[in-house]
């Protein structure tokens, strides 16, 4: 117990030297110090690396994804404010740019399985999938209505978090907060069914 306690103050302290580090970095690449810049850029792609790895698992596209998301803190470089905390406006940011690139790989995949769907003839294969799909019908059964409206809506209607609170007449943040609660519960399912 008194290791976790220590693991946890020099994250802590990680943090607060990554916090200092990057902000620093930040305001004097928004002077015009490109050597700053570059020197932050190479800091934050280890560490939106295994931010995405932790929120989101072993993406197929990492690097991709990685990518997606510094092109989008250079384009929103100068929106940074020097009064807040560096690390929650980037992780916003990368959280925002991770869940576009899922969506619009989810959006490729189900096309991409629609597509071989018309073209493949019903075997095994065919029903190993349709007993997947039970199988998810079945989960999603199990989920209170309001977590299993906000995985429909998001993940297999493709709408995004403020499309989807619309819908369900309720603010994006408690929509935000159910799609989370809702993946979570899915990943515990997950790992108790497998063998």
């Amino acid at each position: 117990m008194k290791r976790r306690r220590s693991d946890a103050g020099e994250l802590q302290d990680r943090r607060e030297v990554d916090e200092e580090r990057w902000a620093t970095l930040m305001l004097r690449a928004q002077a015009g110090d490109s050597a700053s810049y570059a020197a932050l850029l190479e800091d934050l792609y280890a560490a939106v690396a295994a931010y995405l790895r932790k929120n989101f698992g072993a993406l197929p596209m990492l690097d991709d994804c990685v990518q997606e998301s510094l092109i989008a803190l250079h384009r929103a470089r100068h929106s940074y404010d020097a009064k807040r905390p560096f690390r929650p406006w980037l992780f916003t940011i990368v959280r925002h740019k991770a869940v576009d690139f899922l969506r619009r790989a989810h959006s490729r995949d189900r096309g991409e399985a629609e597509r071989r769907a018309v073209d493949e003839p019903r075997g095994d294969d065919a029903a190993e999938r349709f007993e997947l799909q039970l199988d998810t019908s079945r989960f999603l059964t199990d989920l209170n209505p309001a977590h299993r409206e906000a995985l429909i809506l998001t993940k297999l209607q493709g709408h995004s978090v403020s499309e989807a609170a619309r819908v369900a007449g309720i603010s994006s943040t408690a929509m935000r907060s159910r799609v989370h609660r809702a993946l979570r519960l899915a990943r515990r399912a997950l790992e108790r069914s497998s063998p």
